[in-house]
């Protein structure tokens, strides 16, 4: 299977995911999802409804990037609605230099070009470097903190707002994405 075949099955996974995540979440009559040991209970007022761990989760960020992948532990969780969402993704790694090497892979795919994603870029925050991609209709941001690999996927209008929770740091020190929508007022959101 070719470059282009590999990263378009990749993509279809990763949509198909998100979609019956939300729709199993949002369809539902049971209570938000609980925080797990990695994800939160919220973001940006964003409730966790449907979560994924271990091997299961793993696998599934096995298939996206079509690769066996060894973390220690992986968390997928989905926040909010079919309509304003997002799909945070945690992997913990054996070590730091692990989670670095799998980063780094990250980054070499990305810059090989995947399509359906665009706008490659990266800042630093914190002394963190943080990456951003467009595809599938959001705005990734994906970073390294010592073990962890984390990959946040969310609505254009609130994706800043929601990285800058989770880096604990002020909206206006993440950059917009060039061509984005703007991110709505507060008390605009539905």
């Amino acid at each position: 299977m070719d470059m282009d075949t590999r990263v378009l099955a990749r993509l279809r996974d990763f949509a198909a995911l998100c979609v019956i995540a939300l729709a199993a979440g949002a369809c539902s009559d049971r209570p938000a999802a609980n925080a797990t040991k990695m994800l939160p209970a919220q973001l940006h007022g964003l409730q966790l409804v449907e979560t994924q761990s271990g091997e299961e989760a793993a696998g599934v960020v096995g298939r996206l990037h079509k690769q066996n992948l060894a973390p220690r532990e992986t968390e997928i969780g989905v926040y909010g609605s079919e309509s304003m969402g997002a799909v945070l993704y945690v992997s913990a790694f054996q070590t730091a230099d692990e989670a670095a090497a799998q980063f780094e892979s990250m980054l070499t795919a990305i810059g090989e070009g995947v399509p359906g994603y665009g706008h490659h870029t990266h800042f630093d925050v914190s002394g963190r470097d943080v990456h951003i991609v467009f595809g599938d209709g959001r705005i990734n941001y994906f970073y390294t903190e010592g073990d962890k690999v984390t990959w946040l996927g969310a609505e254009p209008v609130i994706a800043r707002a929601i990285i800058a929770e989770l880096l604990a740091v002020e909206t206006n020190l993440i950059p917009e994405l060039p061509g984005m929508p703007r991110a709505q007022e507060e008390g605009e959101r539905s």
